[in-house]
């Protein structure tokens, strides 16, 4: 994924940016990382599941 990247962004680009940019789509086919059906994330439940706050419970 770096070489990746340091070969394809822009000199101020962070990865993130790199890939928004991109796409996605782009972005597996350039790394040849294989995209499956674990990739996609549209579990709707995060938010009420995981803890959303910013309070640190021990």
């Amino acid at each position: 994924i770096l070489a990746v990247y340091k070969g394809d962004a822009r000199d101020w680009e962070r990865v993130g940016e790199w890939v928004e940019r991109i796409g996605w789509p782009a972005f597996f086919e350039k790394t040849g990382l294989p995209f499956t059906k674990f990739h996609v994330s549209d579990w709707k439940g995060t938010r009420h599941q995981l803890n959303s706050s910013a309070y640190i419970r021990f």
